[in-house]
Protein backbone atom coordinates (compact mmCIF):
# COMPACT_ATOMS: atom_id res chain seq x y z
CA UNK A 1 0.00 0.00 0.00
CA UNK A 2 2.99 2.36 0.95
CA UNK A 3 4.45 1.64 -2.49
CA UNK A 4 1.25 2.33 -4.49
CA UNK A 5 0.61 5.80 -2.48
CA UNK A 6 4.19 6.65 -3.35
CA UNK A 7 3.70 5.56 -6.73
CA UNK A 8 0.18 7.94 -7.46
CA UNK A 9 2.00 10.74 -5.54
CA UNK A 10 5.48 10.68 -7.91
CA UNK A 11 2.50 10.66 -11.00
CA UNK A 12 0.80 13.38 -9.65
CA UNK A 13 4.42 15.47 -9.63
CA UNK A 14 5.38 14.72 -12.99
CA UNK A 15 2.00 16.00 -14.25
CA UNK A 16 2.36 19.04 -12.31
CA UNK A 17 5.69 19.28 -13.06
CA UNK A 18 4.91 19.20 -16.89
CA UNK A 19 2.00 21.63 -16.80
CA UNK A 20 3.83 24.15 -14.58
CA UNK A 21 6.50 24.23 -17.22
CA UNK A 22 4.45 24.83 -20.26
CA UNK A 23 2.83 27.17 -18.42
CA UNK A 24 6.21 28.94 -16.97
CA UNK A 25 6.81 29.34 -20.66
CA UNK A 26 4.11 30.35 -21.80
CA UNK A 27 3.87 32.87 -18.98
CA UNK A 28 7.93 34.16 -19.61
CA UNK A 29 8.23 33.94 -22.90
CA UNK A 30 4.97 35.11 -24.89
CA UNK A 31 2.69 36.74 -21.82
CA UNK A 32 -0.07 34.08 -21.77
CA UNK A 33 -1.74 32.58 -18.66
CA UNK A 34 -3.02 28.70 -18.61
CA UNK A 35 -4.00 28.15 -14.98
CA UNK A 36 -2.49 31.33 -13.60
CA UNK A 37 0.06 30.22 -11.29
CA UNK A 38 2.85 32.24 -12.43
CA UNK A 39 0.60 35.62 -12.19
CA UNK A 40 0.96 37.68 -9.08
CA UNK A 41 2.64 35.68 -6.01
CA UNK A 42 3.27 31.86 -6.88
CA UNK A 43 -0.29 30.40 -6.74
CA UNK A 44 -3.84 30.14 -8.75
CA UNK A 45 -4.58 34.08 -8.66
CA UNK A 46 -7.13 35.42 -10.52
CA UNK A 47 -5.71 39.23 -11.12
CA UNK A 48 -8.53 41.69 -11.59
CA UNK A 49 -10.94 39.73 -10.26
CA UNK A 50 -9.61 39.13 -6.94
CA UNK A 51 -9.39 42.74 -6.58
CA UNK A 52 -13.00 43.34 -7.34
CA UNK A 53 -13.91 39.90 -4.99
CA UNK A 54 -11.76 41.86 -2.07
CA UNK A 55 -13.80 45.10 -3.02
CA UNK A 56 -16.99 43.46 -2.82
CA UNK A 57 -16.31 42.27 0.53
CA UNK A 58 -15.26 45.24 2.11
CA UNK A 59 -18.48 46.84 0.76
CA UNK A 60 -21.10 44.77 2.20
CA UNK A 61 -20.75 42.09 5.33
CA UNK A 62 -23.35 39.44 3.99
CA UNK A 63 -23.09 40.23 0.48
CA UNK A 64 -18.88 39.77 1.05
CA UNK A 65 -19.21 36.27 2.91
CA UNK A 66 -21.38 35.03 0.08
CA UNK A 67 -18.71 35.93 -2.42
CA UNK A 68 -15.67 34.89 0.21
CA UNK A 69 -17.82 31.34 0.10
CA UNK A 70 -18.25 31.26 -3.94
CA UNK A 71 -14.57 32.30 -4.34
CA UNK A 72 -13.74 29.07 -1.55
CA UNK A 73 -15.63 27.13 -3.83
CA UNK A 74 -14.02 28.21 -7.29
CA UNK A 75 -10.64 28.01 -5.59
CA UNK A 76 -11.57 24.12 -4.68
CA UNK A 77 -12.68 22.92 -8.31
CA UNK A 78 -9.91 24.59 -9.94
CA UNK A 79 -7.43 22.89 -7.32
CA UNK A 80 -9.63 19.81 -8.03
CA UNK A 81 -9.61 19.95 -11.99
CA UNK A 82 -5.40 20.34 -11.68
CA UNK A 83 -4.99 17.52 -9.58
CA UNK A 84 -7.09 15.68 -11.87
CA UNK A 85 -5.50 16.91 -14.93
CA UNK A 86 -2.20 16.87 -13.41
CA UNK A 87 -2.34 13.15 -12.84
CA UNK A 88 -3.57 12.57 -16.24
CA UNK A 89 -0.57 14.26 -17.84
CA UNK A 90 1.64 12.52 -15.40
CA UNK A 91 0.33 9.39 -16.69
CA UNK A 92 0.92 10.37 -20.06
CA UNK A 93 4.24 12.06 -19.29
CA UNK A 94 5.67 8.57 -17.13
CA UNK A 95 4.59 5.99 -20.44
CA UNK A 96 5.99 8.22 -22.82
CA UNK A 97 9.76 8.38 -21.08
CA UNK A 98 9.19 4.70 -20.73
CA UNK A 99 8.82 3.61 -24.32
CA UNK A 100 11.49 6.29 -25.46
CA UNK A 101 14.11 5.30 -22.65
CA UNK A 102 13.43 1.66 -23.55
CA UNK A 103 12.66 1.75 -26.92
CA UNK A 104 15.57 4.11 -28.40
CA UNK A 105 18.98 5.71 -27.22
CA UNK A 106 17.24 9.09 -27.33
CA UNK A 107 19.74 12.52 -27.17
CA UNK A 108 18.53 13.36 -23.75
CA UNK A 109 20.82 10.63 -22.43
CA UNK A 110 23.77 10.85 -24.95
CA UNK A 111 24.05 14.64 -24.52
CA UNK A 112 26.29 14.59 -21.66
CA UNK A 113 28.43 11.99 -23.06
CA UNK A 114 28.78 13.93 -26.11
CA UNK A 115 29.69 17.34 -24.91
CA UNK A 116 31.93 16.34 -22.40
CA UNK A 117 35.25 14.23 -21.49
CA UNK A 118 34.92 10.45 -20.56
CA UNK A 119 36.98 11.28 -17.26
CA UNK A 120 34.54 13.51 -15.79
CA UNK A 121 31.23 11.71 -17.17
CA UNK A 122 32.65 8.86 -15.01
CA UNK A 123 33.73 10.66 -11.79
CA UNK A 124 30.46 12.45 -12.18
CA UNK A 125 28.53 9.04 -13.05
CA UNK A 126 26.61 10.74 -15.77
CA UNK A 127 25.16 8.80 -18.86
CA UNK A 128 27.90 7.42 -21.16
CA UNK A 129 27.56 6.38 -24.56
CA UNK A 130 26.21 3.16 -23.38
CA UNK A 131 23.16 1.52 -21.93
CA UNK A 132 23.74 1.81 -18.03
CA UNK A 133 22.90 -2.16 -17.86
CA UNK A 134 25.84 -2.89 -20.56
CA UNK A 135 28.14 -0.32 -18.16
CA UNK A 136 27.07 -1.58 -14.48
CA UNK A 137 29.27 -4.78 -15.73
CA UNK A 138 31.60 -3.77 -18.43
CA UNK A 139 33.26 -0.84 -18.06
CA UNK A 140 34.51 0.95 -21.25
CA UNK A 141 33.30 -1.49 -23.76
CA UNK A 142 34.56 0.19 -26.71
CA UNK A 143 38.09 1.47 -25.87
CA UNK A 144 39.42 -0.75 -23.39
CA UNK A 145 36.93 -3.19 -21.95
CA UNK A 146 37.40 -3.77 -18.13
CA UNK A 147 34.91 -6.51 -16.45
CA UNK A 148 33.99 -5.25 -13.50
CA UNK A 149 33.74 -7.76 -10.20
CA UNK A 150 30.07 -8.68 -10.81
CA UNK A 151 30.63 -9.69 -14.44
CA UNK A 152 33.35 -11.87 -13.08
CA UNK A 153 30.99 -13.58 -10.63
CA UNK A 154 28.50 -14.27 -12.85
CA UNK A 155 30.61 -15.63 -15.71
CA UNK A 156 32.27 -17.96 -13.11
CA UNK A 157 28.71 -18.88 -12.20
CA UNK A 158 28.03 -19.79 -15.90
CA UNK A 159 24.96 -17.37 -15.61
CA UNK A 160 25.54 -15.84 -19.23
CA UNK A 161 24.99 -19.91 -20.51
CA UNK A 162 21.58 -19.89 -18.46
CA UNK A 163 20.10 -16.52 -20.48
CA UNK A 164 21.79 -17.10 -23.99
CA UNK A 165 22.70 -20.34 -24.60
CA UNK A 166 24.52 -19.08 -28.06
CA UNK A 167 27.28 -16.88 -27.23
CA UNK A 168 27.19 -17.41 -23.45
CA UNK A 169 30.06 -19.87 -23.17
CA UNK A 170 31.90 -17.08 -25.64
CA UNK A 171 30.96 -14.12 -23.33
CA UNK A 172 32.21 -15.66 -20.45
CA UNK A 173 35.33 -17.25 -21.46
CA UNK A 174 36.26 -13.33 -22.86
CA UNK A 175 35.39 -11.83 -19.81
CA UNK A 176 37.44 -14.42 -17.47
CA UNK A 177 40.53 -14.21 -19.87
CA UNK A 178 43.38 -11.46 -19.01
CA UNK A 179 44.33 -11.24 -22.47
CA UNK A 180 40.58 -10.35 -23.67
CA UNK A 181 40.55 -8.79 -26.91
CA UNK A 182 38.94 -5.76 -28.05
CA UNK A 183 35.29 -6.51 -29.35
CA UNK A 184 34.72 -5.34 -33.12
CA UNK A 185 31.93 -5.21 -35.04
CA UNK A 186 32.34 -8.43 -36.09
CA UNK A 187 33.30 -11.48 -34.16
CA UNK A 188 36.07 -13.77 -34.62
CA UNK A 189 37.40 -16.67 -32.89
CA UNK A 190 37.21 -16.39 -28.94
CA UNK A 191 36.76 -12.90 -29.79
CA UNK A 192 32.71 -11.51 -29.55
CA UNK A 193 31.65 -8.72 -31.55
CA UNK A 194 30.50 -5.87 -29.30
CA UNK A 195 26.89 -6.42 -30.14
CA UNK A 196 26.84 -9.95 -29.06
CA UNK A 197 28.64 -8.81 -25.72
CA UNK A 198 25.38 -5.95 -25.49
CA UNK A 199 23.09 -8.50 -26.42
CA UNK A 200 24.39 -11.24 -23.78
CA UNK A 201 24.11 -8.68 -21.04
CA UNK A 202 20.46 -7.02 -22.33
CA UNK A 203 19.37 -10.89 -22.03
CA UNK A 204 21.05 -12.08 -18.77
CA UNK A 205 19.81 -8.37 -17.11
CA UNK A 206 15.74 -9.20 -17.77
CA UNK A 207 16.35 -12.58 -16.84
CA UNK A 208 17.87 -12.34 -13.87
CA UNK A 209 15.40 -9.10 -13.29
CA UNK A 210 12.53 -12.25 -13.57
CA UNK A 211 14.25 -14.33 -10.91
CA UNK A 212 15.31 -11.47 -8.18
CA UNK A 213 11.41 -10.16 -8.66
CA UNK A 214 10.46 -13.38 -7.68
CA UNK A 215 11.56 -12.77 -4.19
CA UNK A 216 9.30 -10.94 -2.14
CA UNK A 217 12.22 -9.12 -0.36
CA UNK A 218 14.36 -8.37 -3.60
CA UNK A 219 10.94 -7.22 -5.07
CA UNK A 220 10.10 -4.65 -2.37
CA UNK A 221 13.74 -3.10 -2.60
CA UNK A 222 13.98 -2.78 -6.20
CA UNK A 223 10.34 -1.86 -6.71
CA UNK A 224 11.23 1.79 -4.61
CA UNK A 225 14.63 2.13 -6.73
CA UNK A 226 12.43 1.87 -9.20
CA UNK A 227 10.01 4.38 -8.64
CA UNK A 228 12.75 6.78 -8.31
CA UNK A 229 14.28 5.91 -11.55
CA UNK A 230 11.25 5.87 -13.41
CA UNK A 231 10.33 9.75 -11.32
CA UNK A 232 13.82 11.17 -12.63
CA UNK A 233 13.78 9.67 -16.24
CA UNK A 234 10.47 11.67 -16.59
CA UNK A 235 11.87 14.85 -15.38
CA UNK A 236 14.90 14.53 -17.22
CA UNK A 237 12.84 13.76 -20.34
CA UNK A 238 10.40 16.64 -19.82
CA UNK A 239 12.56 19.25 -18.43
CA UNK A 240 14.59 18.79 -22.10
CA UNK A 241 11.81 18.86 -24.24
CA UNK A 242 10.75 22.11 -22.35
CA UNK A 243 14.59 23.20 -22.52
CA UNK A 244 15.14 22.85 -26.62
CA UNK A 245 12.66 25.24 -27.44
CA UNK A 246 12.99 27.84 -24.43
CA UNK A 247 16.35 27.94 -25.60
CA UNK A 248 15.74 28.15 -28.99
CA UNK A 249 12.98 31.08 -28.47
CA UNK A 250 15.33 32.57 -26.03
CA UNK A 251 18.04 33.13 -28.07
CA UNK A 252 15.58 34.14 -30.83
CA UNK A 253 13.84 37.34 -28.73
CA UNK A 254 17.47 38.17 -27.18
CA UNK A 255 19.14 38.61 -30.81
CA UNK A 256 15.91 40.72 -32.10
CA UNK A 257 16.39 42.60 -28.90
CA UNK A 258 19.68 43.50 -29.76
CA UNK A 259 18.70 44.50 -33.60
CA UNK A 260 15.43 46.67 -32.69
CA UNK A 261 15.72 48.10 -29.02
CA UNK A 262 18.72 47.37 -27.61
CA UNK A 263 19.52 44.82 -24.15
CA UNK A 264 17.49 46.86 -21.81
CA UNK A 265 14.29 45.89 -23.28
CA UNK A 266 12.83 42.41 -22.94
CA UNK A 267 10.52 39.99 -21.12
CA UNK A 268 12.23 39.13 -17.71
CA UNK A 269 12.66 36.15 -16.53
CA UNK A 270 13.47 34.48 -19.83
CA UNK A 271 16.80 33.30 -19.38
CA UNK A 272 15.62 32.60 -16.03
CA UNK A 273 13.33 30.10 -16.85
CA UNK A 274 15.83 28.67 -19.32
CA UNK A 275 18.70 28.02 -17.08
CA UNK A 276 15.52 26.46 -14.24
CA UNK A 277 14.87 23.66 -16.86
CA UNK A 278 18.68 23.04 -17.88
CA UNK A 279 19.41 23.08 -14.13
CA UNK A 280 16.50 20.36 -13.79
CA UNK A 281 17.61 18.14 -16.94
CA UNK A 282 21.24 18.25 -15.38
CA UNK A 283 20.20 17.14 -12.28
CA UNK A 284 17.64 14.59 -12.77
CA UNK A 285 19.76 12.78 -15.41
CA UNK A 286 22.31 12.57 -12.96
CA UNK A 287 19.90 11.17 -10.38
CA UNK A 288 19.06 8.79 -12.90
CA UNK A 289 21.99 7.18 -13.79
CA UNK A 290 23.14 6.60 -9.97
CA UNK A 291 19.44 5.19 -9.40
CA UNK A 292 20.01 3.02 -12.45
CA UNK A 293 23.42 1.95 -11.42
CA UNK A 294 21.99 0.99 -7.94
CA UNK A 295 19.08 -1.07 -9.51
CA UNK A 296 21.57 -2.64 -12.13
CA UNK A 297 23.61 -3.98 -9.67
CA UNK A 298 21.36 -5.18 -6.95
CA UNK A 299 19.43 -7.10 -9.66
CA UNK A 300 22.87 -8.66 -11.09
CA UNK A 301 24.17 -9.52 -7.67
CA UNK A 302 21.49 -10.32 -6.19
CA UNK A 303 20.87 -13.22 -9.27
CA UNK A 304 24.67 -14.04 -8.58
CA UNK A 305 24.02 -14.83 -5.00
CA UNK A 306 21.28 -17.14 -5.91
CA UNK A 307 23.66 -19.26 -8.43
CA UNK A 308 26.04 -19.50 -5.64
CA UNK A 309 24.01 -20.51 -3.10
CA UNK A 310 22.00 -22.86 -5.80
CA UNK A 311 25.89 -24.48 -6.48
CA UNK A 312 27.17 -24.83 -3.33
CA UNK A 313 23.73 -26.94 -2.69
CA UNK A 314 24.21 -28.67 -5.09
CA UNK A 315 27.59 -29.41 -4.85
CA UNK A 316 26.72 -30.39 -1.23
CA UNK A 317 23.95 -33.14 -2.21
CA UNK A 318 26.79 -34.63 -4.77
CA UNK A 319 28.94 -35.17 -1.61
CA UNK A 320 30.11 -38.51 -0.56
CA UNK A 321 27.86 -39.30 2.63
CA UNK A 322 30.42 -39.36 5.59
CA UNK A 323 31.28 -36.03 3.51
CA UNK A 324 28.31 -34.19 4.93
CA UNK A 325 28.37 -35.56 8.34
CA UNK A 326 25.29 -38.60 7.18
CA UNK A 327 26.65 -41.79 9.44
CA UNK A 328 27.21 -44.84 7.05
CA UNK A 329 23.93 -47.47 6.78
CA UNK A 330 24.59 -50.36 9.33
CA UNK A 331 24.81 -53.94 7.40
CA UNK A 332 21.66 -55.64 7.39
CA UNK A 333 21.60 -58.39 10.33
CA UNK A 334 21.31 -61.93 9.21
CA UNK A 335 18.13 -63.85 9.89
CA UNK A 336 18.03 -66.39 12.84
CA UNK A 337 19.18 -69.92 11.83
CA UNK A 338 21.62 -69.07 9.14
Amino acid sequence: MDIGIKELGITLMVGAFTILGFEAILHYFFGKQLTGFFQGKLGFDDGAKNDEEDEVVQSSAPQGRRQERKKDRDQTVTVAVFVGLAFAVGIIAEDLSYKYVDSVQIPFKTIPAMLLPDDLIHKLDLPSMFDSRITTLIDDLENSPRPQWLAVDLARSEAFQISDPEHGLTIEQWIQNPARCKPAEQAIPACPSMGQIQTSILRLYYYSKNRVFADANYYDELKKIQARIEFARSLSLISFIYFVPAAVIGTMMAVRRLARRGPSSGRPGVAAVAGVLFCIYFFSTWAYERESDEFNKRTFGYFSSMLIAEQRQNDRLLQPAAARGIPPVPASVSAPGK
